[in-house]
């Protein structure tokens, strides 16, 4: 198995000093990235976080002994105590190995984000890409700073396609995460009013999405919902951005053009572009839509669309 980080890597991502001279001394990296002892695995690198109600330097002991590799902590006594690598602040160590990983990472990384379909999208997607290559996504809700660092943190170089869900309960976190993210294909499934505890109305829900555009790579593309009520306001901003446009859904300006969707027993099918049939087994009208905008990113990426799903031209 190879080897995620090596020694010099973490220090130069981290800017982080070594006090006691001992970090990572026994071995030449770590095979994985840990912020939870109770899922750490023997080879990972422990980063001890500390928040208002929790402080991850009191699971040093327990990272210890399930096999961590080693330790990043804002302590210096525990720093020379159990020879790990010194920072200001440990989270901001977490994102700066992200920010690291994403700029080291030579692969496609697609971020998305909506008011609703997110996580379906992202499982969707991920296990289509897995079969033009190795693909790297965004798992459970880790779709916050801390899990799309953490995500990133864990993201293999050699890998050919990175999946990031982002997730957001307030303005502004869109454009934080898209901002580490650098996606070279954004995604936004709708617009609704799911966010609106912290926010005055959809227009400020959809301005927010919106921010995704934002840390668009040059000659990136913007991946839309043709139907949704708000496409255009989304449209208008991913011009002012000038990124390259792809819609998909039932409208007649769609590049990916649903054409129906019908039931079946243990699925759906649906018939796109030039009637192209496409079988969706134990997946329902619902999430057809989202296995439309897993096409579209495949088609955008110009790869073979008969390995996405089992298709084949209508009769």
């Amino acid at each position: 198995m190879k080897k995620l980080w090596s020694k010099s890597e973490l220090i130069l991502a981290t800017n982080g000093s070594d006090p006691s001279l001992n970090f990572l001394k026994n071995t030449d990296g770590v095979f994985g990235i840990s912020i939870d002892d109770r899922t750490l695995k023997k080879g990972d690198l422990f980063i001890a976080l500390k928040g208002n109600k929790f402080d991850g330097h009191e699971f040093i002991k327990s990272a210890l002994s399930k096999g961590a590799a080693g330790l990043i902590v804002s302590d210096t006594k525990l720093a020379k105590k159990y020879g790990a690598l010194l920072v200001k602040n440990s989270t901001d160590a977490l994102i700066k190995i992200a920010k690291f990983s994403r700029d080291r990472f030579e692969g496609i990384t697609i971020a998305l984000t909506g008011s609703s379909g997110k996580t379906s999208t992202n499982h969707i997607l991920s296990s289509s890409l897995k079969k033009y290559g190795p693909t790297h996504n965004t798992q459970g809700n880790n779709n916050n700073i801390i899990g799309v660092s953490l995500t990133l943190s864990r993201l293999p170089s050699s890998f050919k396609f990175c999946v990031l869900e982002l997730g957001m309960n307030n303005p502004g976190e869109i454009k934080r995460l898209t901002r580490i993210a650098k996606p070279d294909i954004a995604l936004i499934t709708n617009v609704s009013n799911s966010h609106f505890q912290n926010f005055k109305n959809e227009e400020e829900i959809a301005h927010a999405k919106s921010e995704i555009f934002l840390g668009l790579k040059k000659n990136g593309v913007a991946i839309l919902n043709a139907d949704n009520a708000w496409c255009d306001f989304l449209l208008n901003k991913a011009k002012k951005i000038g990124t390259n446009i792809h819609l998909f859904g039932y409208s007649k300006n769609s590049d990916t053009k649903i054409i129906k969707i019908t039931d079946e027993d243990k699925g759906t099918k649906i018939f796109f572009d030039n009637k192209i049939k496409l079988h969706l087994n134990y997946l329902n009208t619902t999430q057809a839509i989202n296995a439309i905008a897993t096409i579209s990113i495949v088609k955008q990426l110009k790869l073979n669309l008969e390995k996405t799903f089992e298709t084949n031209a209508n009769n």
